[in-house]
């Protein structure tokens, strides 16, 4: 029963770990295209 527990506390640690390792890429990913927009405006429309 305990196992299934820990298992269960395991999962759900490894989905937030997740969640949060994609908002983290989706904001670096975020920022890359804000200062691509700032570097060079007429070469976001390739980009994106």
């Amino acid at each position: 029963m305990l196992k299934l527990i820990r298992q269960k506390q395991m999962k759900k640690r490894v989905e937030e770990l997740a969640i949060q390792h994609d908002m983290e890429k989706s904001k670096a990913a975020l920022m890359l295209r804000m200062g691509a927009l700032l570097a060079h405006p007429a070469d976001t429309e390739q980009a994106a």
